[in-house]
């Protein structure tokens, strides 16, 4: 019987098609790997291409803000918008394979879109590190126990405020956390703060980028939840700032007079500071401090002498202590008459009898002669004395050049030029309508100096005195938005920086990447 033997050649061509396929799949994982890795690396790329165009934007920011310093220096004037709102400078400027832009949201309305191009100044916001209970309280939606629990984690000593919360409420919480008692160092940090919720602090923004993303205008398909009206919603910090601050110098980049502590021969150098108002400038402080440069409203001209001064001043007739002069015939004294029907009517009465002592006020002193001294101060160095000699035109004309403070920066001020009437309206003794009045007197025409408030309609002078201190008329310190764009890829990266501005650099407070 014979036996059939298998054919081995179909086996191994099996074998090679396995091998064949096998090693097209290896190929294929390996080609779909290399791929990939490649697009990977080619999407770093691009972030990376707009990761520096953003910082050229960054950098182009700086640039411009130190520049628009420099020119307002030189012409005497600043500029509010040049760094605010310049679509030329900073809008989509192209460089290499892609563009940069520099933002910043507005409440206000342009055109289709709710942001502007150009850098936002910190003074145009309330400084949450200075900023007084009753400021915290005019937020939207503040209440007083939350505005004290901010003043509480900021201050440097452990007494609670009323209604506030100090260390031993924060030891208490689970987890327990410790409590500042310093400046904040960033808007987030208020989080932590007791009573502050994220919905009032930053609304829609919860990233607090300042900008309308896609995700906060989505209604609820995705968190956070908005209202999706195309409008961002910040909450508080839209009308909040922990960095800001202006050196105290003028226009010009020198720094102010202190008529709290200059001499004569140095306040006559300010224009339209005569000697005399110089001399009453110092005899006004000398009785009562200067609270702000509004103060100055209240030097006054020392007062006339007073008659009877002016007899106290003579010196006593020559000869005896007592007696009529060698030569001299005594006076014989009118015989007393019954008061005549015109007195009885309501004349004066006679001058008393020259024994009769005069009489005082009380608490001043009678000197040796029967004549009253004057009470406090002499008349010449009270505060208001006389004639009122620095007119609201002068306090204009020199309110840029002169300060109270010994300090070299003012912190917390806000700028009247920039600020919101939502930010101007949280200054206590401003009232909405005094803010809408302020908005609409800046437009067209910016404030030189604080004193140009008196101009507005319904500034009375005693409410300037109150809220002059408050204000500055231009900006240091400023937030800029860069976002760097390579359009054939869509590769967007956002960068923020704050600067704050010196007499001769411009320094970085905050930058923060991947926004």
């Amino acid at each position: 019987m014979t036996r059939s033997i298998p054919h081995r050649g179909g086996s191994a061509l099996i074998a090679v098609l396995w091998t064949l396929v096998l090693l097209s799949v290896a190929a294929f994982s390996v080609l779909h790997s290399t791929r990939l890795e490649m697009r990977v690396v080619k999407n770093h790329g691009d972030l990376e291409q707009a990761r520096f165009l953003a910082l050229a934007g960054i950098e182009k920011a700086k640039a411009m803000i130190y520049l628009e310093r420099k020119n307002a220096r030189q012409r005497g004037r600043d500029d509010p918008e040049a760094l605010r709102d310049n679509p030329q400078a900073f809008r989509d400027i192209v460089l290499g394979r892609g563009k940069f832009r520099v933002i910043h949201q507005t409440s206000e309305q342009h055109g289709t879109s709710d942001f502007l191009y150009g850098v936002r100044d910190e003074e145009s916001l309330l400084n949450a590190n200075t900023a007084s209970i009753e400021e915290l309280r005019k937020l939207p939606g503040a209440v007083e126990e939350v505005a004290a629990a901010i003043v509480d984690w900021r201050d440097e000593d452990r007494k609670v405020t009323p209604s506030g919360a100090e260390e031993d409420l924060y030891l208490s919480l689970q987890p327990p956390r410790r409590i500042r008692n310093g400046p904040i160092e960033s808007l987030r940090e208020m989080l932590m703060i007791h009573g502050v919720a994220a919905d009032n602090l930053l609304g829609e923004d919860r990233n607090a980028n300042g900008l309308l993303d896609p995700e906060e205008d989505d209604g609820a398909r995705s968190s956070p939840p908005d209202d999706q009206d195309g409008t961002l919603d910040a909450g508080w910090s839209q009308y909040l700032t922990v960095e800001s601050g202006v050196p105290d110098e003028n226009v010009r980049g020198k720094t102010r007079i202190n008529i709290q502590t200059a001499g004569e021969e140095t306040l006559t150098t300010l224009d339209g500071i005569s000697s005399e108002i110089a001399k009453a400038i110092v005899a006004h402080r000398g009785q009562k401090e200067f609270g702000s440069i509004a103060d100055l409203l209240d030097v006054a001209a020392p007062p006339p002498p007073q008659p009877q001064a002016a007899a106290q001043a003579q010196p006593p007739p020559s000869g005896p202590a007592s007696g009529p002069a060698p030569g001299a015939r005594e006076a014989t004294p009118a015989p007393s008459r019954p008061p005549s029907r015109r007195s009885r009517r309501g004349a004066a009465p006679p001058p008393p009898a020259e024994s009769t002592p005069l009489q005082a006020a009380p608490g001043t002193a009678v000197p040796a002669g029967g004549t009253p001294a004057a009470a406090g101060p002499e008349a010449g160095n009270q505060p208001g004395g006389g004639a009122k000699l620095i007119s609201t035109a002068l306090l204009k004309r020199i309110a840029d050049d002169v300060t109270v403070s010994r300090e070299t920066e003012q912190k917390g001020v806000i700028n009247i030029n920039t600020a919101s009437r939502d930010v101007i309206f949280c200054v206590p003794g401003i009232s909405e309508d005094l803010a809408d009045a302020i908005v609409q007197r800046r437009r067209g025409n910016p404030f030189t100096s604080v004193a140009d408030l008196l101009d507005v309609p319904g500034m009375t002078t005693e409410t300037f005195k109150n809220v002059s201190g408050r204000f500055t008329t231009r900006s240091a310190t400023y937030r800029v938005v860069s976002e760097g764009i390579l359009e054939a890829t869509g590769a967007r990266f956002r960068i923020e920086a704050v600067f704050r501005l010196g007499s001769f650099s411009v320094d970085t407070l905050f930058h923060r990447e991947g926004m």
